[in-house]
């Protein structure tokens, strides 16, 4: 009965607030179960996957057109509407993509807007931990939103202490880690210790 009720609250919502054109669509592909080709655009496509439990056909549809057009720099969106939506091949796309341009993406506004299932994911990518950025790009995500993801935060920060330590400890058994005196320096300036 709720699932009903939930599909029935979706049609409400494509009949209130969509675009005249992508209501249109909407109610076709509902009707038929078919998606034609060329009518998913990027540009409205969170439209499409709202509804798009109620059609399996579009929400493959939807996340083959973000497969198609996901890039170096639009990965970070990819992969929070792919996490908010379900898409895995996306999420797995998505994420050894902005593992890979870690480096360019970590200082965006959308990396900020992660959720902590997907900024977690990221921390456990050895490409990622082991960059010289890892902590500022935690101390920026924390910053935007510091009571409810400090607990996430300081979970992150060992994992990724826990990393560098390692690899420290393959350089220079005999040194003094690097990586913690910058977890130190880190967590000083938030004034957790």
């Amino acid at each position: 009965m709720h699932e009903a009720t939930s599909y029935v609250d979706k049609c409400e919502m494509v009949v209130n607030s969509y675009p005249d054109h992508v209501r249109k669509h909407v109610v076709e592909i509902l009707k038929t179960g078919v998606v034609p080709e060329g009518i998913l655009a990027t540009d409205n496509i969170v439209y499409y996957l709202e509804v798009g439990c109620m059609s399996p056909p579009l929400k493959t549809a939807c996340e083959d057109v973000l497969l198609k057009h996901i890039n170096a720099i639009n990965c970070v969106d990819a992969l929070e509407i792919a996490s908010r939506f379900g898409l895995l091949s996306l999420v797995k796309t998505a994420t050894e993509m902005v593992s890979e341009n870690f480096h360019n993406l970590w200082n965006t506004e959308s990396f900020t807007r992660l959720s902590e299932d997907d900024l977690d994911t990221l921390c456990n990518i050895d490409k990622i931990t082991r960059h010289k950025d890892i902590f500022r790009a935690l101390q920026k995500w924390h910053g935007c939103n510091h009571e409810p993801r400090m607990s996430t935060y300081c979970r992150l920060l060992e994992v990724v202490q826990k990393e560098g330590l390692k690899i420290q400890n393959k350089k220079s058994k005999e040194s003094a880690p690097h990586i913690t005196r910058c977890l130190c320096r880190l967590l000083r300036s938030q004034k957790l210790v």
